[in-house]
């Protein structure tokens, strides 16, 4: 079924402009391109807030990570670990990831060794953290349930710590006393950010 006019519409078309001066016909082609005009400006602004809507909502989903990826080594694990070395960065963590791949996560690189507090807020899957010395050495490790604002606290001074997922350290017999290899150092400008 076709969508029916309603009568304004069949009484506009059988509009005789014949009958019309030629001021009355220029007002009226002027009304009709003010009309199409500002209905094009409505068109633009529209796909416009779509446009910046769509960018944001994939920025949001999308990892902050720099895209510096470094190898690390615990016992005889290798894991892939995305570093977090900028406010920003720490910021956003792991939100938003719905899954991540076997031996991934991610360390937070802290310039000035000190307690930190860690978070889940918008992170939809659950994770392990590490609390980590300026060794490399693990001496916490916290369980962290997904989506909750529980504030996961360091016991010290923490010069990195590791997000990974939910069971890893136990699935791979790692305990705190356990230290990682080939961690990022602090930059010079990460200590002038902080």
């Amino acid at each position: 079924k076709g969508i029916s006019n309603p009568g304004y519409i069949n009484e506009f078309t059988k509009l005789n402009t014949s009958s019309l001066s030629a001021s009355q016909k220029f007002s009226l082609f002027f009304f009709f391109l003010g009309f199409w005009v500002s209905a094009m400006r409505l068109r633009h602004s529209f796909l416009s807030s779509l446009t910046v809507l769509v960018s944001t909502a994939f920025a949001a989903a999308a990892p902050v990570c720099a895209g510096e990826v470094v190898q690390s080594q615990i016992r005889n694990v290798r894991v892939s670990l995305e570093v977090a070395r900028t406010v920003e960065q720490h910021r956003h963590g792991l939100m938003y990831r719905k899954s991540l791949p076997v031996n991934h996560g991610m360390v937070f690189v802290i310039p000035e060794p000190r307690p930190i507090a860690l978070w889940m807020k918008n992170t939809p899957i659950d994770l392990d953290a590490a609390f980590l010395d300026e060794a490399g050495c693990i001496f916490q490790i916290a369980q962290m349930k997904h989506d909750t604002l529980d504030l996961h606290r360091s016991i010290a001074p923490t010069a990195y710590a590791i997000e990974i997922s939910h069971g890893w350290f136990a699935a791979n017999g790692i305990t705190t006393g356990t230290c990682f290899k080939g961690l990022p150092k602090a930059r010079v400008e990460q200590h002038l950010a902080q």
